[in-house]
């Protein structure tokens, strides 16, 4: 009888509410659990504009879904910890000419959470190595609304053991369609084969109902076919013997930087000299610099593990000891590290050492030589097996304290030199030859602790996609000096090419314009005012209407009138006697772009793809100048414009973007 009852109040909530309570939902449960049956889409439900660019490019599927959502036929949605929602069939949002999956959701807490789930698992070919989904967004991500929280969106699988197990892909911060790739992690590939059982959207904190639409669920292996590029010119300065110059192998020659001694610090004395000192039968070498503003040392004794801290010492009074503890790292410790060579010649001490790694046998080469009040140490590391070499520290420094240098950083961290204040007041720093590095990324530690100081960190080797490392080759720059100014790294670049010109006139940019006509008539009182001479730039506004690319374009936005209307404004501008110019972009390649090609995106060592700007990954270096030689004349002979500018490039460090896809050249390297 118990059973008949309970039966009965089963079949009377699904009838009244449309959803399936689980047993949580009749018991206190503390995450109550309700499932909803997915609906079919709403008879005469209007079909939406597909992304225009994609239309323009003729765009079909690349790749045979596993999910294609055109059917939501025995799906359900797990309504988890107070949110509530229901999955629809629609095609209100479309990516190709097929229906979508359209999920409606509210929730009370940051922890409410939905799941959407197949009608039963669906087997992943065991081969896979990523996933690709089409999702229609809710929200800006540079614009924070309380309104509506970015929810997160994670896959979920059973594995070979039936584990539930899962992987987050992405977080909600576009309002319009973009694909989101994801590199199925290793762990996760070894306990094929795999069943896909859901996607969870989890942060569902929203009072009011938002939306999300799905489109083709893909799992597929990556074939990573062989990729070309044409070759740059070689760098402006010779790498080591044995390191790779990527793709400069071209002719010609950067002109940057303009000397073979790259960020070599200023000195300010010219009447100086310096040598390189060895006591015939004594294990220390100093390397002496003289001149009329003081004496300074570096003495090295070299150790078995390294050139040991190198004494410093001004007029005779030693200071610190620099590169404490420094040296060249593994991903595990090394063995049976000795000394096997150290010798002077021509002002260079030149240094081996060998040790033992696992199976294979270590040679870390350096060079010391000394240039100007400035070390210059050299590491070459071949084999692949480094993965950092370490600045050390600088010891024994009498009132140590940081200066910040407000122009230098690392990203998100500024570079700092060093001061001391005690009765022989110095200044110091350490720099990588970032012309010359062959690192993945810089890293940065500044710290004070006692008197020993951390300056700078150091540079870090990290795995291509092949799980290889590249060798390490590089220079740093380590100077004491009592004047603060011959700490700097000098920045070797030659002048702008048009930067006399273009000093001559004002700049600014409209921010859009959102409207042609508006914007020129601003214009017309600026000219009005006096302002003849002004360099007026457009930002990526020409380019969109909404939330469509806005790089990697030369058809203008459809709904501000189109290439016409802005070769117009263009024309307008020039007539003013000003300079005019359009928005260009190398750095965020949208996935609904009409040159869209996941190839050409950079790769981080996992396999996943660079991310950029909210929805935008971010291209390969490579193929952005192949596209910049093939955009920009298109542009400026399509728009008349006679001025440009290029934005982000700068703004975002180059080992922030560098490309782990081991069949670039230079892949691995920030150079690259």
């Amino acid at each position: 009888m118990g059973r008949l009852i309970w039966a009965a109040v089963f079949a009377l909530a699904v009838l009244l509410l449309g959803s399936v309570p689980t047993p949580s939902c009749f018991a206190a449960a503390a995450a109550p659990v309700t499932v909803v049956r997915a609906k079919p889409m709403p008879e005469g439900e209007s079909a939406g504009a597909r992304p225009y660019e994609m239309v323009w490019a003729n765009r079909k599927p690349p790749r045979t879904p596993l999910v294609n959502f055109d059917s939501l036929d025995g799906w359900t949605l797990e309504c988890v910890d107070g949110a509530m929602g229901e999955l629809v069939g629609s095609q209100k949002q479309r990516v190709w000419e097929s229906p979508v999956a359209r999920l409606v959701y509210r929730g009370t807490t940051p922890k409410s959470a939905v799941i959407l789930r197949p009608p039963k698992p669906q087997p992943i070919a065991e081969a896979a190595t990523a996933a690709t989904i089409w999702i229609c967004g809710n929200n800006w991500g540079w614009a924070a609304d309380p309104s509506t929280p970015q929810v997160s969106i994670d896959l979920l699988f059973a594995d070979s053991g039936g584990k539930e197990r899962q992987v987050n892909i992405t977080r909600v911060r576009w309002k319009e369609w973009w694909l989101v790739h994801k590199a199925l992690p290793e762990d996760l590939r070894k306990k094929a084969p795999l069943r896909f059982i859901g996607i969870r959207v989890g942060g569902c904190a929203n009072k009011e109902d938002r939306e999300l639409y799905f489109e083709d669920l893909c799992f597929f292996t990556e074939s990573l076919r062989p990729l070309t590029f044409a070759s740059r010119p070689a760098r402006g300065v010779d790498p080591f013997p044995g390191q790779s110059p990527g793709a400069n192998r071209g002719p010609g020659r950067l002109p940057f930087p303009t000397r073979e001694e790259t960020i070599l610090p200023d000195n300010l004395a010219t009447a100086f000299t310096t040598q390189l000192v060895h006591p015939q039968g004594e294990q220390s070498y100093t390397f002496v610099y003289k001149g009329p503003d003081v004496r300074l040392e570096y003495e090295i004794r070299p150790v078995a593990s390294g050139w040991g801290p190198i004494a410093v010492k001004l007029d005779g009074v030693k200071v610190a000891e620099a590169m404490a503890d420094g040296g060249v790292l593994f991903s595990e410790a090394a063995r049976n590290t000795r000394l096997s060579r150290a010798e002077a010649r021509g002002g260079v001490l030149h240094g081996e050492w060998q040790c033992s790694l696992g199976d294979s046998d270590i040679v870390i080469a350096s060079d010391v030589r000394l240039w100007q009040k400035s070390l210059v140490v050299d590491y070459i590391c071949r084999g692949g097996d480094a993965t950092e070499l370490s600045y050390g520290y600088i010891a024994g420094v009498e009132k140590p304290e940081l200066i910040l240098l407000p122009y230098l950083n690392y990203g998100g961290h500024h570079l700092n030199l060093m001061m001391a204040r005690g009765a022989k007041p110095f200044f110091a720093s350490v720099w990588m030859d970032w012309y010359r590095s062959n690192a993945s990324a810089p890293y940065a530690v500044d710290s004070v602790k006692g008197d020993r100081v951390r300056l700078n960190g150091g540079v870090r080797y990290l795995p291509k996609t092949d799980g290889k490392r590249n060798d390490l080759f590089e220079r740093v720059f380590v100077t004491f000096s009592p004047t603060f100014e011959e700490t700097l790294p000098t920045i070797a670049n030659p002048p702008a090419k048009r930067g006399r010109e273009a000093g001559t006139r004002l700049w600014q940019e409209s921010w859009g314009p959102r409207d042609y006509a508006t914007e020129h008539e601003r214009s017309k009182r600026l000219r009005a005012y006096g302002i003849d001479r002004l360099t007026q730039c457009n930002h990526e506004i020409t380019w969109r209407d909404g939330g469509e690319s806005f790089t990697f374009r030369t058809r203008a936005a459809p709904g501000k009138g189109g290439d016409q209307a802005l070769r117009d404004y263009v024309s307008k501008q020039r007539s003013l006697g000003w300079r005019s110019g359009l928005y260009t972009n190398y750095t965020d390649y949208a996935p609904v772009n009409e040159y869209w090609d996941e190839d050409m995106v950079m790769r981080r060592s996992s396999g996943d793809l660079v991310t950029a700007w909210p929805r935008c990954y971010s291209p390969k270096a490579l193929f952005a100048v192949e596209m910049d030689r093939k955009l920009a004349p298109l542009i400026q002979k399509k728009y008349g414009t006679n001025a440009a500018y290029t934005d982000v490039h700068t703004s975002v460090s180059p080992w922030d973007r560098a490309d782990y896809d081991a069949r670039v050249p230079g892949a691995g390297t920030f150079a690259a």
